[in-house]
């Protein structure tokens, strides 16, 4: 049974490659990943962001003395933002000015937070 199953997963994956590499669509393939890759970074840095902001909040109403700053908090926030940039100078987008002011409001959230959230700073 072992058997028969590593060779038609061996066959599955033959099948995949061959599609991949012989197909005359390859730019659907590369859209499809590249889209999936983009979700996946945006999510990532948005839960990172999320997680951090809780535990900032958390020591703040707790009264913890942490080395924590609104500045690490939104350290995820600024490297989407920065991969927004990238994907603005490196890739070819429709609205690129829409796209620029996305990223510029983001790091403008994170100036205000700070400026409202850590008075001593």
């Amino acid at each position: 049974m072992f058997v028969i199953c590593v060779l038609g997963l061996l066959t599955f994956l033959y099948h995949t490659i061959a599609d991949f590499l012989w197909v005359e669509n390859l730019t659907w393939y590369l859209d499809s990943i590249a889209s999936l890759m983009q979700s996946l970074i945006t999510v990532i840095c948005l839960l990172c962001f999320t997680c951090r902001l809780f535990y900032y909040i958390g020591a703040r109403v707790s009264k913890e003395d942490h080395n924590i700053s609104i500045w690490r908090t939104f350290t995820p926030i600024f490297v989407l933002a920065a991969f927004i940039m990238f994907k603005i100078v490196l890739c070819k987008v429709r609205r690129p000015f829409y796209i620029f002011l996305l990223a510029a409001c983001l790091v403008a959230t994170a100036y205000f937070f700070e400026s409202h959230l850590d008075k001593e700073t």
